[in-house]
């Protein structure tokens, strides 16, 4: 008689000790894939969530700038509140006056530049419930007589645009800065766009060359 050889009865031992798990184990598997299946599939097909938005501007005690808050939360999507560097306020007798510091790369012979600070102001002025006083400022390039009588360009830091009025009416105004007579076709070009797009706007072409105050 041949003996018989060990080695294939080894693995065949481990298969029939796989195989005769007993029922309760083979249900556990069984939930243990479905499970894993099942969130497989969910994390493919979901969606990502969209962030919020990010606000410039909080909540203030300031009713003033609270009325900044109130309207970028209104309007989130107007491009020129990422323009604003900085906010002051003033309640004095006639206005409450808002001022702000545009940043140092706006462009303020640039039309898309003036009208998207325009649609902020009149956003903050949509939502007044009493007359206000929008001021933007900026540094405005302007050539300098020197006491040499040499003649040197500087900047300014200038009221740019101003929207004064309340949730009923506003009056605008923007100063259209630049050297004449160099500039003139750009300076009055830019004026047309901004009162053709806005038709109550008042503009004026602003000469900076020679500006010595």
């Amino acid at each position: 008689m041949t003996a018989s050889t060990p080695g294939p009865k080894r693995f065949g031992f481990l298969k029939r000790r796989w195989l005769k798990l007993p029922v309760w184990a083979w249900i556990v598997i069984g939930f243990v894939l479905v499970a894993v299946l099942s969130d497989t599939s969910t994390s493919e097909v979901a969606s990502p969530v969209a962030p919020d938005p990010t606000f410039r501007f909080s909540e203030s005690s300031d009713p003033i700038k609270n009325l900044v808050w109130q309207a970028e939360r209104a309007n989130p999507n107007l491009a020129g509140w990422q323009l604003i560097e900085d906010i002051k306020t003033d309640d004095d007798a006639i206005y409450d006056d808002l001022r702000f510091d545009v940043v140092e790369t706006a462009d303020y012979q640039d039309f898309a530049t003036s009208a998207n600070l325009i649609d902020v102001a009149l956003a903050i002025q949509g939502l007044a419930k009493s007359p206000i006083q929008i001021d933007f400022r900026i540094d405005v390039q302007h050539s300098e007589v020197q006491p040499d009588s040499s003649i040197e360009t500087e900047l300014k830091r200038r009221e740019w645009i101003e929207v004064t009025g309340d949730s009923d009416e506003a009056i605008i105004t923007v100063d259209v800065y630049g050297f004449l007579p160099a500039q003139k076709m750009k300076l009055e070009s830019l004026a047309n766009a901004i009162k053709l797009r806005y038709s109550e706007v008042s503009v004026k072409v602003t000469d900076t060359s020679l500006w010595d105050d």
